[in-house]
């Protein structure tokens, strides 16, 4: 519930976006709290994580998709900025720094990113593949709740992406680079990195 709270603090209307939870258990204490948000829910019964991916993509009503991995939160100016970034029509995907925290909300480590390289990256179709080679690596996809992709982009390749079992970040970051969209990534840290995953990475 904290990471769907978070989706629904935003500085972003709330009429210009809707939030879509698919889990794998039922749970009558969160079911209510959803229904009472207004959060439509879906219970899985695939496998994949890729799958379970699928199935919220499709039920969205936007063209426009970004994930919350129930370990994460998002920074309240997160949906603002990715609507910002894809108001440039051919841009098709989008990625921002994060922080990692613990489980009492105290900062373990925040992606600090080099002060010589510019704050925002817009990569055209052309030389998207040349960059990724020479500076995108993992700072591009890293954390699946720091992406925002068009279904334009992602849709080609379902089939695919349901029978990925693990990193759908990376199938997602490659996903664009495949593509003849532009990819806009941030250094701004919109993204919090849940403690669970990130006390497994730093303890």
């Amino acid at each position: 519930m904290e990471a769907v709270n978070s989706a629904l603090s935003q500085t972003l209307r709330d009429d210009m976006y809707e939030v879509i939870v698919v889990k794998n258990f039922e749970d009558s204490v969160i079911d209510s709290s959803l229904d009472r948000l207004g959060v439509r829910s879906i219970v899985s019964r695939e496998v994949q994580v890729g799958a379970k991916i699928r199935e919220g993509v499709n039920l969205a009503q936007n063209t426009l998709i970004t994930f919350l991995e129930d370990d994460d939160l998002y920074a309240p100016e997160r949906l603002e900025a990715v609507a910002q970034a894809f108001a440039d029509d051919g841009v098709g995907y989008y990625h921002n720094s994060q922080t990692h925290i613990d489980r009492y909300g105290r900062e373990i480590q925040a992606t600090h990113p080099d002060p010589t390289h510019p704050k925002q990256i817009k990569v055209s179709n052309q030389v998207k593949h040349q960059v990724f080679r020479s500076r995108l690596n993992s700072e591009a996809y890293a954390n699946t709740s720091s992406i925002a992709i068009s279904k334009d982009v992602l849709l080609p390749w379902e089939s695919q992406l349901s029978k990925i079992r693990r990193a759908p970040d990376l199938f997602i970051f490659l996903c664009a680079v495949t593509n003849s969209f532009k990819i806009n990534r941030f250094k701004w840290i919109y993204a919090i990195w849940g403690y669970r995953r990130a006390e497994k990475l730093f303890t």
